[in-house]
């Protein structure tokens, strides 16, 4: 009596079958959830040939999107759709973390890139999965939407090679390539986020509240990153690294340069105005010449003239370098000059 009672309440065969196969919403699944629990004793499973071929309603829908949305014949997305089962028999829930960091690119619409991202997500079961297109032209913020797409993936180890993740891309034949990013939050890995992020129209579960940890993680590495960069470019430039003294010391040398060329601004306005009274000069003694006849008086009103000339074009000189070398309003005063020795 007691051993007819636990043969009832054991789990079906076909139940624990069609669960393996990624089918959980079958009619045991319905009698647990729905339904008083109790459990229908069989006597035999049906044929693990039988089981095998028979896919899940998620895939029968997805087999069906393949064909209508990528004009796929109905064997190449059955193909896809049982390597995707496949997989996902192997994924689990992250039951041993996240090690498995992936990198992806590819062609397609953006509706076209969903399709494939949907079966990727169905199979690997990741823990975070992103992707974004790309414009043709990066630089022009007018420039139309592309084809190329570009995406991250992380999930458990021991699940799919990278070999046969390629050979699955194949066959959703949009040119998807896939690369290692090997070391969490390398590089790389930092780059491709930010490349991704970066995007237009992103698909994932970036934002979500269980990626918060990634997220926190990838921005602080993003900002010493960018932190660093800015400091090595500093050093580039200006030869010293980042620090209090060295950015007092470029200020004081800065204010000194403004000094300095305040000091010559006002030595071109005293040899300008010395040329204008060499001018006077030189006017007068012409007018003298004037009284002169002869060779002689001919000869010294053309040295005058030649004065006159040589005297306009050098004031005409010093009037434009006075101009260009005018010191900035925010220059010291020439009697507070810093002496740095």
């Amino acid at each position: 009596m007691l051993g007819n009672e636990v043969a009832s309440l054991s789990l079906p065969i076909t139940f624990l079958a069609d669960y393996a196969a990624g089918r959980p919403h079958g009619d045991e699944w319905h009698m647990m959830t729905s339904k008083p629990f109790v459990l229908l004793k069989r006597d035999a499973a049906p044929p693990p040939c039988a089981q095998a071929s028979v896919l899940c309603p998620y895939l029968q829908s997805y087999t069906k999107k393949l064909v209508k949305d990528k004009g796929m014949t109905a064997e190449d997305a059955s193909a896809i759709c049982t390597d995707l089962r496949t997989i996902r028999m192997s994924s689990g829930r992250c039951g041993h973390g996240v090690s498995v960091y992936v990198a992806f690119w590819g062609y397609g619409d953006v509706k076209c890139r969903n399709t494939f991202l949907r079966g990727l997500r169905y199979a690997l079961r990741p823990r975070i999965v992103l992707a974004s297109h790309k414009k043709d032209a990066v630089h022009d913020p007018t420039a139309p939407r592309g084809t190329y797409f570009e995406g991250v993936v992380f999930f458990q180890p021991n699940v799919v090679s990278i070999e046969d993740l390629e050979v699955l891309f194949e066959r959703f034949h949009m040119s998807v390539g896939a690369t290692d990013l090997d070391t969490y939050m390398s590089e790389a890995m930092v780059t491709c986020l930010a490349r991704v992020l970066d995007g237009e129209y992103l698909y994932g579960n970036w934002g979500s509240q269980q990626n918060t940890f990634y997220r926190d993680h990838y921005n602080k590495i993003k900002k010493n990153r960018e932190d660093r960069e800015s400091r090595q470019n500093v050093f580039n430039i200006t030869g010293m690294h980042t620090s209090n003294s060295n950015m007092l010391s470029l200020f004081h040398g800065s204010q000194n340069m403004h000094i300095e060329l305040q000091q010559t601004h006002m030595q071109l306005q005293v040899v300008l105005a010395m040329a204008q009274e060499d001018e006077a000069i030189i006017a007068d003694a012409l007018a003298i010449s004037t009284s002169l006849e002869g060779t002689p008086g001919a000869i010294l009103r053309d040295s005058m003239n030649a004065l006159l000339d040589g005297n306009a074009r050098m004031r005409a000189h010093m009037r434009l370098v006075i101009h260009s070398t005018r010191p900035p309003p925010y220059a010291v005063l020439v009697s507070t000059v810093i002496d740095l020795t």
